[in-house]
């Protein structure tokens, strides 16, 4: 499968509801490599290992508090309280 095809079916599922995981660039374009590598998953679960470890990347963390607030600040959300 190549990049496009790839790049063309996260944005239908960017339009199907992933909209919030889909906001930052960056996640957008880890998921496209994650697709493209891991092609055995589905897009949704392709999407949801990239924005997870892209989280945990960042933050320098694998804690669920502090990768899941990370993401919840990339994508304009509240972040939970701990």
């Amino acid at each position: 499968m190549s990049i496009y095809s790839i790049r063309r079916k996260i944005k239908v599922v960017a339009k199907l509801g992933a909209r919030k995981m889909l906001n930052n660039k960056h996640i957008k374009d880890w998921s496209c490599i994650v697709s493209e590598h891991m092609g055995h998953l589905s897009l949704p679960q392709a999407i949801g290992l990239a924005t997870w470890s892209f989280g945990m990347v960042m933050t320098r963390s694998s804690s669920l508090t502090q990768v899941s607030n990370f993401i919840a600040k990339v994508n304009g959300e509240k972040a939970l309280s701990s």
